[in-house]
C-alpha cells in the first residue's frame, strides 16, 4: 500500500530501506532523500522509527532496513527513534528476530520515555540540523571496535607460518 491509498489518520507501517536515504544511492539525484523525507515528514506523521538489526531480510544480507510507522494527514511534529540495529549480533537462520527483541521497543513506545536506545527528534531538528536524513543513529556501536594484536606481533606470526609452509614444500619437492 502506497502513502497516497493510506486514508488520513490510518497508521502506516513501512519497510524501508535505508538506501532510499542515502544520497550515494541515488547520485543522479542528490535531491532524491530531501524530497522525499520532507514530503514524507509533511504530509504524515511520522512518529517512530525503528531500526532493524542488520540480516533481518535474510536474501539480501547486510541490508539496514527500518520500520517507519506515521499517521496520515498530520504533520510530523516529533520523531522517536528506536535503536534495536546497534550492539546487537546480525540476524541470521541460527540467529532469528524474536517477540523479546521487540519487547522493550513497545514498552518504551507506549510510554514514550528516553533512553540510551529510544530518542526524540523534533521536525525542525531534522529538517535544519540533520537535512531531513532519516538515517538517525547516536549509540557507540561497541560491536565496531575491535581490538587487534599488535601489528609486529602479527606479521611475526605470519614470518614463522610463512617458514613452515616453505620447510614443507622443500620436502615434497624433494620427494618429487
Amino acid at each position: 500500500m502506497t502513502q497516497t491509498q493510506l486514508k488520513p489518520e490510518q497508521l502506516a507501517r513501512k519497510f524501508i530501506d535505508e538506501h532510499l536515504q542515502n544520497t550515494w544511492w541515488k547520485p543522479h539525484r542528490p535531491d532524491f532523500n530531501v524530497e522525499t523525507a520532507n514530503k514524507l515528514l509533511k504530509s504524515c506523521n511520522v512518529h517512530t522509527i525503528l531500526r532493524l538489526p542488520l540480516g533481518t531480510f535474510t536474501y539480501v544480507p547486510g541490508v539496514k532496513a527500518n520500520v517507519i510507522f506515521s499517521d496520515k494527514g498530520v504533520k510530523t511534529k516529533n520523531v522517536w527513534v528506536y535503536g534495536l540495529r546497534t550492539n546487537m549480533d546480525n540476524i541470521n537462520k541460527g540467529n532469528s528476530l524474536k517477540d523479546e527483541h521487540f519487547k522493550e521497543f513497545i514498552s518504551l513506545c507506549e510510554k514514550q520515555k528516553e533512553t540510551d536506545r529510544f530518542k526524540k527528534y523534533s521536525y525542525e531538528t531534522i529538517e535544519k540540523d540533520r537535512d531531513y536524513n532519516l538515517d538517525i543513529k547516536w549509540i557507540k556501536d561497541d560491536l565496531l571496535h575491535t581490538e587487534y594484536e599488535d601489528p609486529y606481533v602479527i606479521l611475526e606470526n605470519i614470518k614463522e607460518s610463512e617458514e613452515k609452509i616453505l620447510e614443507q614444500i622443500d620436502k615434497i619437492t624433494s620427494v618429487l
